[in-house]
């Protein structure tokens, strides 16, 4: 309801922005209400009305996916089947030192397995390597990861990348008691021209593409920036503090970095720490990075909405893991354009006979009729 009247009391065209708000809210597109208002499309005077209904709501990533990808393909969204397919293609990747698995399940070559509060312990105060980094085996946004910087023997301390401790008897009982599986990795490095705008934390870029009758294509790209004391860089909604950045995809030039600021997602131009002005910006071996994901990604056939996350190091791009049912937001946000671009179009044109084969006789039957109502059916 609160959307509804900030719609109405913001916007230069209320009923109409109402109108058009109801029908994105209730089509294909599923953009709530919240969404529509968080984009600001109820104030927006720049985009036309077809811009803005290209819009998509964050509940629709599950559906667009499912359309596009062979159900074979999900089980990449866990880290360890993606770095067992990764290390087969040879693709640039973070080496694991270590697996903590509670079941003994997970085993990668030249790792070691983990598999109780004692284990993790004796791992970190006697055998780890640092720096590394750990997170959860089916981590999305971020959560759980950290950037371990050193041990400290006369503490007993783990000391964070930035710079916050805890006690490793504390950091090891909290991973058993969670009962997910963990890796422990190196700690990536940026490269300098990074590390001076952003500090030691790994910024990364998400490039989602697409496969179509004519080949791969690249539908989207941005840039997410850590900001503070973030050991990660995810946006989430703004909600983290960190910034991002859209990206022109035929130059790799940043078109524009958003903050969310009073409650809105709005441009900046210089980096809150490092005062960087990010005008003229061209993200490093933009080139070399599509190059890359384009011949990885002709390796996955079936996986015809391809999401990626590319960390930005001092040794290159670094491929940390593809996002099955990657989220839409950050690509709306940053380049402020609604994510259902032609290119998405022939994405979906292509996809969309082999995803009608694999359903049911009476499924198959009843799916062009939805597509009427819902064009993602």
């Amino acid at each position: 309801m609160n959307e509804l009247l900030t719609i109405l009391r913001e916007s230069p065209e209320p009923i109409t922005r109402l109108y058009e708000a109801v029908l994105m809210k209730v089509g294909g597109h599923r953009l709530s209400f919240r969404e529509y208002v968080d984009y600001q499309l109820h104030t927006d005077q720049i985009l036309t009305t077809e811009d803005r209904r290209r819009f998509i709501g964050e509940d629709r990533k599950w559906r667009l996916h499912i359309r596009c990808n062979k159900k074979q393909w999900f089980m990449l969204h866990y880290k360890i089947p993606f770095t067992q397919f990764a290390m087969g293609g040879k693709f640039p990747i973070p080496k694991i030192y270590a697996i903590y698995d509670k079941n003994s399940a997970h085993y990668l070559p030249d790792t070691v397995l983990l598999d109780n509060e004692a284990g993790i312990t004796e791992y970190l105060t006697n055998k780890a390597v640092y720096p590394l980094f750990t997170k959860p085996d089916d981590a999305m946004l971020g959560e759980g990861a950290a950037g371990i910087q050193e041990y400290d023997k006369l503490s007993r301390q783990l000391i964070y990348l930035n710079g916050e401790r805890e006690s490793v008897d504390n950091f090891a009982r909290q991973i058993d008691r969670q009962s997910k599986v963990v890796l422990f990795q190196e700690l990536l490095r940026p490269g300098k021209i990074l590390a001076s705008i952003c500090g030691q934390a790994i910024s990364s870029l998400r490039v989602t593409m697409g496969r179509t009758a004519k080949g791969l294509k690249i539908i989207s790209a941005c840039w997410r920036i850590p900001v503070g004391k973030n050991m990660t860089d995810n946006f989430r909604h703004g909600v983290s503090g960190n910034l991002l950045g859209g990206i022109d995809i035929e130059t790799g030039k940043v078109t524009q970095v958003y903050s969310r600021k009073n409650n809105k997602v709005s441009p900046i131009k210089y980096h809150p720490d490092s005062g960087y002005r990010f005008e003229e910006l061209v993200i490093p071996e933009w080139e070399h990075i599509i190059r890359m994901l384009m011949l990885t990604g002709k390796t996955m056939i079936g996986l015809n909405l391809q999401n990626w996350d590319v960390a930005l190091t001092d040794r290159g791009p670094v491929i940390t893991e593809i996002n099955v049912f990657g989220d839409m937001d950050i690509h709306q946000y940053s380049n402020r354009q609604g994510f259902r671009s032609p290119q998405l179009e022939e994405v979906l044109a292509y996809s969309y006979r082999p995803y009608l084969s694999e359903l049911s006789w009476i499924t198959r039957k009843i799916t062009p009729f939805l597509r009427k109502i819902d064009s993602l059916r």
